[in-house]
């Protein structure tokens, strides 16, 4: 079971309160033929932020606010990502608490009755080729099943009457929006749905769906009111995808090419070891298939690519055959056959869950695994691009994007993945290299992107030169715990008018009608689908700040009773969630855990931008901006110990403010005889925002060295955040518990006054 992330919240709630609006507009626009237009948002979100959990939990706010249960049609074009979900949605799925009120089942299982049972939400899981035919005699859900009723389920679906004899809302989902075409729009708007949500990183709108859009905007619904963006810094923050893509092309054999990254992988796989993480690190081999008449020869001398890249996995790197899998058509005749370890899936959908529980370590396959397939383990990819392939490189960074675990790792290389890509010559590897940087810039800016392979392998790892305590910071909450169960005790046996008041909009069209022949009526949703108090409350807790969450009891009696939402109960409910988060933020506390620290962790240093320093933990770092070097020759000058802090992979504090899940890497991590500073140089831009969330106090235990943050700022301010001169540099520290301002003419004297002077030989 995962618990939704602020972002995905506040996008899933977005889409729900735009729905409850739109139902509730009496001049919701119409289309000659069509009837009342349907809902439309389209969800734009990149790979790894969750568009799986922001859909069911749309739908299932989205069902509150339906006078009836609704139905929902939950389509995509594989079958691998259909499975997938309904395995997720089905009882002991990872998503199934997210479905609340819904039975999910698969849309070739529903029966006419399921259709007209109106006393639970269905979602019906299937992909597009279930209804996707022109002559659709070829389809079952066109036929009628005399077993279970007179009339098609398609048929069901367009009516969608209950036994009581309501007409049940539509919700339609399709997963992948952009592979929607003009065929299965036609299809889809047949069955005259209420609303329909396209989740896609890349929308593409059929020209029938582009119609019923431009009318919306004509009747005054913005395009911005039908889009929800994901922003892909809330992907990074959350650390939901990895931090670092690397790329190196090779002008070479593809042997060269596959040889370094088989070395990075086995580098990788110690360090999983060495800090005991459960991680199974993989790689895949992207290539072309077949090679013309080549399954006539004797499989030693075949040259398919895929035969190719497993023999000199097996032969040449002492790979075993049993963690070996190639997933393509690859074509095989009897008179010569695979040897015995040869593992091949060519059964494409078919083969998916075989391959999936394999566990194989090394993937060899071609574009037909990457609709529906990404594995978080999956941190190195050797592409063909050589012989004019079309493999698009960018594409293929979208599968092993995710991050193991949803977290990041103390050593870098566990948060980034690398691309090993075999070209025929430099300028396509440049232009590679330029269309990645331009796609990632502008899908995911916070990911850098590196060129390292082949010659320009110039990234190393770097072991400290000494080891030194890094302290273990955790929240703690003991404190927060009385005063929200204070907050919480304002909810009793009775909530008070937990019935909704208000009108819902109810579009009725007769099949095969005219638009003008459809009507629009008002029904009362005061006796509407009920929810409890305590689901309420968490949604409520979650948008607000997740962690607050652990010191709530909400499995007592009283959090069972239901409310409507709309109702004075929830509104009162509202104010409870926000006394309960400001509670909790005013008593938690950072503290340091008595005795426990964690080792100084490797770094990634560029030779090609080395600066080296005689006290740094480290021999040199790279990548350094002008404020950061400026604090790093002066934190040398000082001579106490300290080391450039790795971003996302190192030491971090958690930031106590509204949303929750950031943490702040300082910088520069300073060990002096009085404890440990954690400096960050900030810009201009960034000193106002950024004070208030990262200056903060933390608490260590009697006889353990204080913990303090100090950001620096160029040019003088004054307590109100004002820059009074550009001259010197700023300390903001924390004194009396208020943020302090403390002017300095330069860097070194900062750093001397703030850290105190030290004599002493360089770290050895």
């Amino acid at each position: 079971m995962i618990e939704l992330l602020p972002f995905q919240i506040a996008a899933a709630t977005t889409i729900a309160d735009r729905y409850r609006a739109f139902a509730s507009d009496t001049d919701r626009p119409r289309l000659r033929g069509f009837g009342v237009l349907p809902f439309f948002q389209s969800l734009q979100a990149l790979t790894g932020a969750g568009k799986t959990p922001i859909l069911a939990d749309s739908i299932a706010q989205m069902r509150t606010a339906s006078p009836i249960e609704p139905v929902v049609l939950w389509i995509s074009k594989a079958r691998v990502v259909v499975d997938q979900t309904l395995t997720n949605f089905q009882d002991g799925g990872k998503y199934h608490h997210l479905i609340e009120g819904f039975a999910a089942t698969a849309l070739r299982e529903c029966t006419p009755r399921d259709i007209e049972d109106a006393t639970t939400g269905i979602l019906l899981l299937g992909t597009v080729a279930t209804f996707n035919s022109k002559e659709r005699g070829d389809r079952l859900i066109f036929g009628a099943r005399e077993d279970v009723g007179e009339v098609s389920l398609w048929e069901k679906l367009v009516g969608r009457t209950s036994s009581g004899g309501d007409r049940r809302p539509l919700f339609i989902v399709y997963d992948e929006g952009h592979n929607l075409s003009e065929q299965q729009a036609e299809l889809l708007l047949e069955l005259r749905p209420d609303a329909l949500i396209l989740a896609t990183a890349t929308p593409k709108l059929p020209p029938r769906i582009a119609e019923i859009v431009d009318l919306l905007h004509r009747n005054g619904y913005e395009q911005e009111a039908l889009t929800v963006r994901v922003a892909s810094t809330d992907v990074v923050e959350a650390e939901l995808v990895k931090a670092e893509v690397q790329l190196g092309g090779y002008v070479t054999a593809e042997e060269v090419a596959i040889h370094d990254m088989l070395t990075d992988y086995h580098t990788l796989c110690e360090r999983v070891q060495e800090y005991a993480l459960p991680l199974r690190p993989k790689c895949i081999y992207v290539c072309k298939t077949n090679v013309k008449d080549d399954e006539h020869r004797p499989f030693e001398s075949r040259t398919a690519p895929p035969i190719r890249i497993w023999r000199y996995l097996v032969h040449e790197c002492g790979i075993d055959p049993c963690e070996i899998a190639v997933y393509c058509d690859l074509k095989v005749l009897s008179s010569n056959p695979l040897p015995p370890g040869f593992v091949l899936f060519r059964g494409g959908d078919a083969d998916y869950s075989s391959f999936t529980e394999g566990g194989y370590r090394h993937v060899i396959f071609n574009l037909s695994l990457q609709e529906g397939w990404d594995d978080p383990e999956c941190y190195f990819a050797y592409i063909d691009k050589s012989m004019g392939s079309d493999l698009q490189v960018e594409q293929i960074i979208g599968r092993v994007l995710r991050q193991p675990g949803a977290r990041y790792y103390p050593h870098p290389a566990l948060n980034a993945c690398a691309f090993y890509v075999h070209v025929d010559e430099d300028g396509v590897f440049a232009r590679i290299m330029l269309d990645v940087q331009r796609r990632l810039a502008a899908d995911l800016p916070a990911v850098s992107v590196i060129s390292n392979g082949g010659a320009r392998r110039t990234l190393r790892p770097q072991a400290p030169r000494k080891s030194l305590p890094l302290p273990r910071i955790y929240i703690d909450a003991s404190a927060a715990a009385e005063p929200v169960d204070h907050v919480l005790s304002s909810i009793g046996s009775s909530v008070g008018e937990a019935r909704a008041s208000g009108r819902v909009a109810h579009a009725r069209q007769a099949v095969g009608a005219t638009a003008t022949e459809g009507s629009l009526s008002w029904v009362d949703y005061g006796e509407g689908m009920p929810v409890t108090v305590q689901w309420y409350l968490r949604r409520q807790i979650e948008r607000r700040y997740p962690s607050a969450q652990s010191v709530c009891d909400l499995n007592q009696l009283r959090f069972r009773q239901t409310v409507q939402i709309g109702s004075p109960a929830t509104r009162h409910l509202d104010l409870v969630a926000e006394e309960v988060v400001r509670a909790y933020l005013e008593h938690v506390r950072l503290a340091v855990f008595p005795g426990l620290s964690d080792p100084i962790p490797e770094v990634v240093c560029d030779e090609s931008q080395r600066v080296e320093f005689r006290n740094s933990l480290h021999a040199a770092y790279s990548g350094l901006n002008a404020l950061e070097l400026k604090c790093a020759e002066g934190l040398d000058a000082v001579g106490w110990p300290w080391m450039r802090n790795p971003s996302r992979s190192g030491f971090h504090l958690p930031l106590f403010e509204l949303g929750g899940g950031r943490s702040f890497y300082p910088d520069f991590v300073v060990w002096t005889d009085r404890g440990i500073w954690l400096l960050d140089p900030k810009g201009d831009h960034l000193i106002q925002t950024e004070a208030g969330k990262k200056i903060v106090g933390i608490e260590s235990p009697h006889g353990q060295g204080t913990v303090r943050v100090c950001l620096i700022s160029s040019g003088r301010w004054d307590r109100q955040f004002r820059k009074t001169d550009t001259e010197g540099v700023t300390a903001w520290t924390l004194r009396g518990g208020m943020i302090h301002p403390e002017p300095f003419a330069d860097y070194g004297r900062l750093l001397a006054r703030v850290l105190g002077t030290r004599r002493a030989t360089p770290v050895e």
